[in-house]
């Protein structure tokens, strides 16, 4: 178990879920009758429950009940018995499927049929394969993936062709590996006895029911943990910094003592929310010469990768300098709410656009109220330059945030203008380009445009 001293990284990913947009994770059993018709969702399922991932919402068209003892299950399932991978890629049925049932996860069992029914070559259903991947990742472009080396069929000759798709599978699935939409292979073939794990010579027994969720399990585990930090994003997290709760005075925090926790937005949701925290950020690091390049374009986007890079370089300046004192949250953050663990999530809806707006009227800084100057300085005097700091920092944030946004303007004047150039017909025509300018050079009542000085110099971008 990892100490209480240290930021651990799985805390800081437990910490951050709860504010997330549909933190919930949905994972798809997707497959023939031996996704459909088993018990082995409901082993799986009921190995989650003690865990944290007992809220992962079980996803599919499929809800029969198979016999398994189990009335509390999630049975919500993609299985189709008798179906082939070939047919289901070809007639292109996993895009309504994933349609109407969305996913982050998918494990895929498929295959049996192809060889059992219609002997199809190993070449043929591999391809088959292929474009079910394609489907999976158009429905979910960060679609984590799981494909089984199929079980073994407890009667004829069908097992040496099941090996040699199952070794097929290996290589395909690497050739398709992507960061962003990682596909696992789990090996259900091996220890799976057709003899003993059959209850009919196709489908598991309660045996072999057992050992197919033990086997998914880590593989689902690791899928579900991907999915959860790429939706969670590094965010407000990275000054949580191992505060597992705000109502202990000693968990353990703050190698940077001053960071102005009063500006961080611990419940942030939106990219632009997410802007004003890693500028809080960024200021410190440069105040503390930390030599660590902050990508914030990528981090607000909630890039599994990115985040977790960058939570990993926090984990490990955190270990090297963590001075070992006792911590109070409250206090730090002056009564400001922490991290919202029990909290619903709230909606993301308008990520992208709400980082191109003007900032709304919350975002100007709040009127203080002023301590009196007491005789002789002192606390007083304390809490004046402080506040005076914050002031300072405040504006340098707004012109950092105006330029910002002027330098998009310009962007998009140049686009204008340049399209003009290229087609005068464009500066008659009272299309969208001549809208956007118009929006652009317009003023606000009463304001007046200042004379040019003599001899100005020509402003230049």
């Amino acid at each position: 178990m990892v100490s209480s001293k240290y930021f651990a990284l799985t805390t800081l990913l437990a910490n951050i879920s709860a504010q997330t947009t549909g933190s919930t994770i949905r994972y798809m059993p997707f497959g023939d009758s031996i996704t459909e018709i088993v018990c082995w969702r409901s082993k799986l399922w009921q190995r989650l429950q003690p865990t944290e991932w007992a809220t992962v919402n079980f996803v599919g068209s499929g809800k029969t009940e198979n016999n398994c003892r189990d009335p509390t299950y999630d049975r919500d399932n993609e299985g189709h018995s008798g179906f082939l991978a070939i047919d289901i890629a070809n007639k292109n049925q996993l895009a309504g499927w994933l349609q109407a049932n969305p996913a982050d996860v998918i494990t895929m069992h498929l295959g049996t049929n192809d060889i059992v029914q219609q002997n199809k070559a190993v070449t043929d259903i591999i391809a088959a394969f292929t474009k079910l991947i394609n489907t999976m990742r158009t429905s979910n472009p960060r679609m984590k993936i799981i494909v089984a080396q199929i079980i073994p069929m407890g009667f004829g000759n069908y097992n040496t062709k099941i090996q040699e798709l199952n070794r097929a599978i290996v290589p395909w699935a690497q050739g398709l590996n992507t960061t962003v939409s990682p596909i696992w292979v789990v090996d259900q073939y091996a220890g799976f006895s057709a003899s003993s794990d059959l209850r009919d010579g196709v489908h598991p027994s309660d045996a072999g029911d057992i050992k197919m969720a033990n086997v998914w399990y880590p593989a689902v585990v690791r899928a579900f943990e991907a999915a959860k930090a790429e939706k969670a994003g590094a965010a407000a997290t990275i000054f949580a910094m191992g505060e597992s709760s705000s109502t202990s005075p000693k968990s353990n925090n703050a190698v940077l003592d001053d960071v102005p926790m009063s500006r961080v937005k611990f419940n942030a949701n939106t990219e632009y929310a997410y802007l004003q925290n890693f500028k809080v950020l960024q200021n410190t690091f440069a105040k503390h010469q930390i030599d660590k390049p902050i990508r914030v374009e990528s981090l607000v986007k909630c890039k599994m990768q990115d985040n977790l890079e960058f939570l990993q370089f926090v984990k490990q300046y955190w270990d090297q300098h963590f001075p070992g004192h006792d911590y109070d949250p409250v206090s730090r953050r002056k009564g400001q709410a922490g991290l919202a663990t029990g909290a619903a999530p709230a909606s993301r809806a308008a990520t992208s656009s709400s980082a191109r707006r003007a900032p709304a009227a919350s975002n100007t800084a709040a009127p203080r109220t002023r301590t009196p100057l007491a005789s002789g300085g002192g606390a007083a005097t304390a809490a004046l330059r402080e506040e005076n700091t914050a002031l300072k920092e405040t504006v340098t944030g707004l012109e950092r945030e105006r330029d910002f946004y002027f330098s998009k303007l310009r962007d998009i004047e140049l686009l204008i203008q340049q399209a003009m150039e290229a087609d005068p017909e464009l500066e008659k025509d009272e299309g969208l380009l001549k809208q956007i300018q118009t929006i652009l050079y317009s003023t606000e009542e009463g304001f007046e445009i200042p004379p040019e000085a003599e001899g100005a110099e020509e402003e230049t971008f």
